[in-house]
């Protein structure tokens, strides 16, 4: 079943995402040790995992996992490294990008990294999307970090209220938060123009407010949780509308919106009412006083009673603010109401309703070639890089009034005025945007707030960017602008391009030899015979390492999966030969012989995982050896299970462990196991003979068990036992568990292990350790083994569980556990016996809700499941 359920699941994802194992990386060298971020696919399950990878041997540090489809096509990654309090942190983040038709749904992930002495930490991840909401980290205009909750239902108030925020402590690596909802109310004392407008309402163009991520303080009823949107008050559909409330309760009731903030918000327009008919207008009480609150401050505003006609006529009436502030969101509150006109129908006259609520930005009535000079004046005088970006999105409507305007900026001369106005540039046709675009990138100083827009302009116009790019010499520029160069060139470049950089290799400083090697890198597979033909023939030893570093990081990402020839790659056998190699460079060769198959590279493999000198690199050759399916490649590993070096040992049974024939490798992990002690080693061979799954191999993890219960390696061979799924012996799990000298954790795993193996026998010893005391362990690990005996049962899925576990729900201290354990089932029929228990149990209602929505998901993949099965079949005939 789990093979069909992958199956299933990759048959829905995008191939572009399947194609990738390294999505992303990034390198600091600005910190001791030094630091590389990378986003890769996690070996062997769905997901992507973001590394913290510290100094020249890439250690691990710190990593933090994102679901599969944060590596979708449509992300863009980044990555920023700050000193806060002495303390450096770094901040990964995965953004949907808008140019690349990334869902609404879509959510931005973020990792929070924090060193505190030479350590690395995961500090916490967040997920945010508009139409969700969320948790997202923020940098405050003061250099703080800041935690913003976008709940669902958020109240859109002031940030220097601390409504909704939490700020990061450097010395604790916490967050302190602080919320006062009574403060936001008796914040709005200013009372904003509320009018009836002479004219009909004209809509703005810009996409300023996007009410499809809008909130309010209304629940699904269904969990109590999901905000209901108020997408009806932005639809521009005056027969729709956001109908809320309950007798008593229309005081307080709210909807928010989020706003661009890159314009001012000027007011907006309100239909109060539903606008599908004067009859429904009628039926529904009307907002009369409002607050309206932005992340800027609070207003009070008065609403007019106004006739069904007169707002149809007119689009409702209009509310200005007494100044245009900047806001990322908008609350309108309900204060007080106008009664129902027709209170015939109890339930509806004691409801409000709102057909529209339209923000108006700074620029609303004024005229597109008007808008435009007053856009640029915006730009000319913004010092805030994102907002410029924003504005240049917000105003695309009025593309071609901006580029008239453009002219008049630009043809002047003046490098400031054209630096700023930068994002606008994307307006004018590339032949025209990109010299100007390079004369920037030449001219204007690194730390200059309008560089980075110029480079992300240039990287948009790569068509024309890249000869521009390529003719430049990096002598010409400053170090920061060099690594700049060699790293656009890297994504922008040609193949011919990107060849051209590998004559450089070994050249410069350390920063912009990596840089260079990334760019390398990026031109996969096709740049290979240049590298190899640049190894056979270079003398430079700092040059070689380099091409050997991009040769490794080429195959590791082209060729994960399994070892591949390729033409010319015999260069790396012949490397391993030749007395100039330098000892890394043999270490990088046979580490790229994991990927890399080239002809005679199986036999040199062995060849130095029998004789060579240093044990390092037959360790690399046992690691490498693993990714060969040959079983020449699995007797070399058998034998060096007796390698002098327990480095090596470690490695080949691993590498064993990993191969599809296993199994024939039996005898040799046995006599691996009588001879080796060396805990990893130890828990390698268990781990293999627990995966081979044959009765001797089981009896020899059970004899652990039964000889030393109380050992390490007792623990080591349960652990491999539950690992695998395997069925434990029950007299030897009982044995075990009653055992007062074995520890928790071998009791724990035993448990675990009871859950996969089935019949009454196993059942039996599983109630009994729900039963029983284990006077050895403190109270907390008492409660913590008996809630894994009640889980298993769950696993065992029979009628006899299910009647256990039924029984367990009347018992208070177990009725949790026996909630999860409950969620294993795959039964329709339970689904209506835990919604009558849920009637009788209200205090229960959210965890029995959430075995529900269990249980119904595993009926979900159980129903792929058949789908697959029916279509197998059908292709079968």
């Amino acid at each position: 079943m789990k093979l069909i359920v992958l199956l299933a699941l990759i048959w829905l994802l995008p191939s572009s995402v399947l194609a990738q194992e390294t999505r992303f990386s990034e390198s600091f060298d600005g910190v001791r040790p030094s630091i590389e971020v990378t986003l890769q696919r996690i070996p062997r399950e769905s997901g992507w995992q973001a590394r913290l990878l510290v100094g020249s041997s890439a250690r691990e540090a710190a990593s933090a996992q994102f679901p599969e489809w944060a590596g979708a096509p449509y992300y863009d990654y980044d990555v920023e490294l700050r000193s806060l309090g002495g303390v450096s942190v770094l901040l990964f983040e995965a953004i949907p990008a808008t140019g690349r038709d990334a869902p609404g749904s879509a959510s931005s992930f973020q990792a929070l990294f924090a060193q505190r002495g030479r350590s690395w930490t995961l500090v916490t991840q967040t997920r945010y999307s508009l139409l969700d909401g969320g948790i997202r980290l923020e940098w405050s205009d003061n250099g703080e970090l800041i935690r913003r909750t976008q709940d669902a239902g958020a109240f859109c108030a002031a940030p220097s209220l601390n409504a909704g925020y939490q700020r990061f402590i450097p010395t604790s690596l916490t967050f302190s938060s602080a919320v006062d909802t009574d403060l936001i109310e008796s914040n709005a004392t200013t009372e904003a123009n509320t009018l009836v407008p002479d004219a009909p309402f004209e809509l703005e163009p810009y996409n300023y407010s996007l009410w499809y991520a809008a909130s309010s303080n209304q629940r699904n009823p269904d969990d109590s949780v999901t905000a209901i949107r108020p997408t009806e008050v932005g639809d521009l559909n005056g027969s729709t509308a956001w109908i809320s409330g309950r007798p008593g309760e229309n005081r307080g009731q709210f909807i928010t919106a989020r706003l661009n903030p890159a314009l001012k918000l000027k007011g907006l327009r309100i239909f109060p009412g539903h606008g599908a008919s004067e009859s429904e207008f009628r039926k529904h009480m009307r907002p009369k006083k409002l607050l309206i609150s932005t992340d800027s401050g609070g207003f009070i505003a008065n609403l007019p009673e106004v006739d069904y006609d007169t707002l149809t006529n007119l689009g409702g009436v209009q509310i200005r603010l007494p100044e245009s502030v900047r806001s990322r969101c908008l609350s309108l509150l309900v204060l007080e109401t106008y009664p129902a006109l027709d209170r015939s129908d109890p339930s509806s006259s004691r409801t409000i309703a709102i057909a529209e609520a339209t923000p108006m930005t700074e620029l609303h009535g004024i005229p597109a070639d008007v808008a435009a000079l007053v856009v640029v004046e915006m730009l000319l005088k913004q010092d805030d890089p994102g907002n410029t970006r924003r504005l240049a999105q917000l105003t695309s409507p009025i593309g071609p009034e901006l580029a008239k305007v453009l002219d008049s900026v630009i043809s002047p001369g003046n490098a400031e005025d054209i630096a700023l106005v930068a994002p606008l540039l994307r307006y004018l046709p590339a032949e025209e945007a990109v010299p100007i675009l390079f004369a920037l990138f030449r001219t204007l100083p690194a730390d200059h707030s309008a560089y980075p827009q110029v480079k992300r302009s240039m990287v948009a116009n790569a068509e024309m960017s890249r000869n521009y790019l390529s003719s430049l010499p990096p002598s010409e520029l400053g170090p920061e602008k060099r690594i700049d160069l060699i790293r656009m060139i890297g994504r922008v470049g040609t193949v011919v391009d990107i060849r051209n950089l590998i004559e450089n290799l070994g050249e410069d400083d350390k920063q912009l030899r990596q840089e260079r090697i990334r760019a390398v890198v990026r031109g996969g597979e096709e740049v290979l015979p240049e590298l190899f033909r640049f190894i056979a023939t270079s003398k430079d030893a700092e040059a070689r390492n380099d091409a050997f570093q991009a040769t490794y990081s080429i195959a590791r990402k082209k060729y994960y999966a399994a070892p591949s020839h390729v033409p010319g790659s015999e260069v790396l056998t012949q490397e391993l030969n030749r007395s100039e190699t330098s000892p890394r460079q043999r270490m990088l060769i046979l580490t790229t012989l994991k990927h890399i198959a080239p002809s005679g590279g199986l036999d040199e493999l062995i060849k130095i995982l029998k004789s060579a000198q240093n044990p390092l690199e037959r360790r690399e050759a046992a690691s490498s050896l693993g990714h060969y399916t040959q079983r020449e490649a699995r007797v070399a590993l058998e034998e060096a299970l007796s390698d002098p070096s327990p480095d090596v040992r470690i490695e080949a049974i691993v590498s064993l462990s990993k191969r599809e024939d296993l199994s024939f490798s039996q005898a040799a992990i046995l006599d691996f196991v009588d001879q080796d002690r060396w805990p990893e080693a130890q828990t390698a061979a268990f781990a293999a003979l627990a995966t081979i799954g044959s009765a001797t191999a089981m009896s020899v993890l059970e004899e652990e068990l039964l000889d030393e219960p109380a050992s390490a390696s007792a623990t080591r061979a349960a652990d491999a036992i539950r690992r695998a799924d395997r069925p434990i012996n029950v007299s030897v799990a009982s044995s075990v568990i009653s055992a007062p000298a074995v520890p928790f954790l071998t009791k724990r795993h035993i448990v675990d292990a009871l859950g996969t193996t089935p019949g009454n026998e196993s059942f039996g010893a599983l109630t009994r350790v729900v039963d029983a005391k284990f006077e050895e362990l403190d109270e907390k690990r008492q409660d913590n083994l008996r809630t894994r005996a009640i889980l298993s049962i769950g696993r065992h899925g029979t009628p006899q569980a299910r009647k256990f576990l039924f029984e367990l729900l009347e018992d208070k201290d177990h009725q949790l556990s026996a909630l999860r354990a409950l969620a294993f089932f795959q039964d329709p029929a339970l689904i209506d016996e835990l919604r009558e228990f849920q009637r009788i149990n209200p205090a229960l209602e959210t965890e029995i809700q959430d075995t529900i929505t269990m249980i119904e998901r595993r009926l979900d993949v159980e129903g792929i499941k058949s789908a697959f099965e029916d279509a197998e079949e059908f292709l079968s005939e």
